[in-house]
């Protein structure tokens, strides 16, 4: 299943953060939150991106599993990310 992003989110990059906007209303991702955004513009589904958490970070995949569901779900429940 891939996680595909909202089009119509626009995105704000100043420094090490992002801001997102949607549906008037200012997100901020910073540190592993914008590592997974950003790795969300190749496409990639959820088991690859979870991967790619264990790889840069050097987490348990449990561990990794379990914050990753955390933010796809914080970032479904606003709209700005679909699975597909």
């Amino acid at each position: 299943m891939k996680i595909i992003k909202n089009p119509f989110v626009v995105e704000k990059y100043q420094s090490r953060e992002l801001f997102i906007v949607f549906d008037n209303k200012v997100y901020l991702l910073k540190n592993v939150s914008l590592f997974i955004w950003s790795t969300l513009e190749q496409g990639i589904s959820e088991e690859q991106l979870l991967d790619k958490l264990v790889e840069e970070y050097k987490i348990s995949k449990s561990k990794a599993a379990k914050d990753l569901a955390k933010f796809l779900s914080k970032m479904e429940s606003i709209h700005v990310i679909e699975k597909q």
